[in-house]
């Protein structure tokens, strides 16, 4: 099998699915690479399979066409590639992806394919399995499955783990306040995290913490400022929350019950306390611990890759708000002449909705693994804006006329 098609970001992930097919076909590299040649600039392959493309006369897709002078087909976002040994330049078809399943018979055995044509041009794909995800991705495109993504010009760069500076320990003026509120105390929790060698620690915002306040690649802190100690349950709570990490602490403004320090002690979690000046003192030994360690703690990329995740939710938060909703869909597909192109378009922007609202946090996986999350899902939003031709991620609402005061005078 070639090995161009297997390391081609434009081609890797659809080759992967269809080497897991049935019946896959070994390809000499010269196909491979005349492949590669006809995917149009910025493009990718969404499907691989075994078809035919019909041109002139031939193009009557009533008449039987069998199985086996069927050849391998490459479907992009905008064109039909068919290879053949034999010959020296590939078939190309930019058409639409719309079709039908249809099942004819022939010799007694039935003949399930999935064909379209347009404009004096037919292409016939031959299904192995109706149930199969070939139909869903023919039809609507694989925004929704596809793992991995060519680089969009629009799209910054991800950290390079390997150059990124190993960093320093942040040294965050101590603000002169007391602590009044919740969010004063994670202040005071985030910047003694960071004065012990948690150098990249960031507070998760509060709506998608799970029990968690504050995140770091190996840390995770739970914050509580309560009228009553803190009880063993919510020791429990944060010792579960992502148990593979190396560090657990919880700070406290109002101290810990004897069942909590006994919990605790069992679970090896760093207990502190918040004084009403912001003043942080450890609760046991495992804290004092965790504080003794902080001087020999190397500071790790953590903070960059925090940053990235930042601006990744940041811009495609815009996107979505600017080519997102029900009424801007609708203006996508009004203003698309090419039939459902719109349509397979916009599964990858919801696909990056769906992953930006339950995407991974520091400390939650590998840095590699996140990087390679928030990338896919920022990249993902990029190519409905390349395949339609809008900004990414733009400056207005796709439809919404800026108003200004040329309007009014």
């Amino acid at each position: 099998m070639s090995e161009n098609l297997a390391t081609d970001p434009r081609a890797a992930w659809a080759w992967s699915e269809y080497l897991d097919t049935e019946k896959p076909r070994d390809i000499s590299d010269d196909l491979a690479q005349q492949l590669l040649s006809a995917i149009p600039e910025n493009d990718h392959v969404e499907v691989f399979a075994h078809g035919v493309i019909l041109r002139g006369k031939k193009a009557d897709l009533s008449e039987d066409h069998r199985r086996k002078k069927s050849h391998l087909l490459a479907r992009t976002m905008r064109r039909w590639i068919e290879v053949r040994e034999g010959k020296d330049a590939p078939t190309i078809f930019d058409g639409p992806a719309e079709g039908s399943f249809t099942e004819t018979t022939s010799m007694y055995i039935k003949e399930p394919s999935w064909t379209t044509s347009y404009d004096g041009a037919a292409v016939k794909i031959y299904i192995d399995d109706r149930e199969s995800d070939l139909i869903e991705r023919l039809s609507d495109g694989a925004g929704f499955d596809i793992l991995r993504l060519p680089d969009v010009g629009d799209v910054p760069a991800p950290p390079d783990l390997l150059k990124l500076p190993a960093g320093q320990v942040a040294d965050d003026p101590k603000p002169f306040m007391l602590v009044t509120d919740w969010r004063a105390a994670e202040q005071f929790a985030l910047m003694h995290m960071k004065s012990i060698g948690f150098a990249g620690a960031r507070l998760t915002g509060g709506s998608r913490d799970k029990g968690v306040d504050i995140v770091h690649e190996e840390a995770v802190a739970q914050v509580k400022m309560q009228g009553v100690p803190v009880g063993a349950p919510l020791i429990q709570q944060l010792r579960g929350a992502r148990p593979h990490l190396k560090h657990h602490l919880f700070y406290s403004t109002s101290g810990y019950t004897t069942a909590a320090v006994a919990e605790a002690n069992e679970s090896a979690v760093a207990l502190f306390t918040i004084g009403a000046s912001g003043q942080v003192s450890p609760a046991g030994g495992t804290a004092r611990l965790v504080e003794r360690e902080g001087a020999s703690r190397q500071p790790g990329p953590g903070e960059s890759v925090a940053a990235y995740v930042d601006d990744v939710r940041s811009r495609v938060s815009t996107a979505l708000k600017n080519y997102g909703s029900e009424d801007s869909a609708k203006r996508a597909i009004k203003n698309e002449p090419r039939e459902g192109a719109a349509i397979c378009a916009l599964r990858y922007l919801y696909c990056a909705r769906i992953r930006l609202e339950s995407g991974p946090e520091i400390g939650d996986g590998p840095l590699k693994s996140i990087i390679n999350y928030y990338r896919h899902t920022e990249l993902l939003a990029a190519v409905f804006c390349r395949e339609l031709g809008y900004e990414y991620p733009g400056q207005v609402v796709l439809g919404k006329k800026v108003k200004s005061m040329d309007d009014f005078y």
